[in-house]
């Protein structure tokens, strides 16, 4: 139907207010509503990385609490023994108890003494044995390290050369006998 100002009707003409109707038919310029569909995909694109990012970090972050926990319980262990293998034998327990308490497994965990903190982080000290036996001075650290796995990554990725390390500085009592 046509009026002396045009035709009127949805097929986007003028209408006789002087507006123009909008073809909900699916012309050009015609927004079906899609907004949810684009949420959900941006949501799932940036969501699932970041959900990822969190989650690594924290499996991280326990590696840390833990390695860190077992190293000054297996200090504290170590300086209350009174002879070499009951030292290595109740750190080697205490170091375990704690991975146990994250939920870890200890088996990859090293025990050594050193120097000093930053001589566990070099990997300076030997690796601690029942059947050896050191002079130990005040100040002598130990040291707990531990391989760090980052969750979903296979290991020729990351490669395996990360590693946390922990460390407990040892205080040895004057009038205590000392292990060793």
């Amino acid at each position: 139907m046509t009026t002396p100002d045009g035709p009127e009707g949805p097929d986007g003409t003028d209408l006789p207010d002087g507006s123009v109707s909008r073809d909900e038919g699916g012309g050009p310029g015609a927004e079906r509503g899609s907004a949810t569909l684009e949420f959900v995909g941006v949501a799932v694109i940036v969501l699932v990385p970041l959900m990822y990012l969190v989650l690594a970090v924290f499996d991280v972050q326990r590696e840390v609490f833990a390695t860190t926990q077992a190293a000054r319980e297996a200090g504290r262990a170590f300086e209350t023994a009174s002879g070499w293998s009951e030292g290595v034998e109740w750190a080697s327990t205490a170091a375990r108890l704690a991975y146990e308490d994250h939920g870890l497994d200890p088996s990859d965990a090293i025990l050594s003494l050193a120097g000093s903190p930053r001589a566990c982080a070099e990997k300076a000290g030997a690796p601690l044995r029942s059947g050896q036996s050191q002079d130990l001075e005040q100040g002598t650290v130990m040291c707990v390290s531990r391989p760090v796995r980052l969750p979903g990554v296979p290991g020729f990725l990351d490669g395996g050369h990360n590693t946390v390390t922990g460390a407990y500085p040892m205080h040895f009592s004057e009038y205590a006998e000392r292990p060793g």
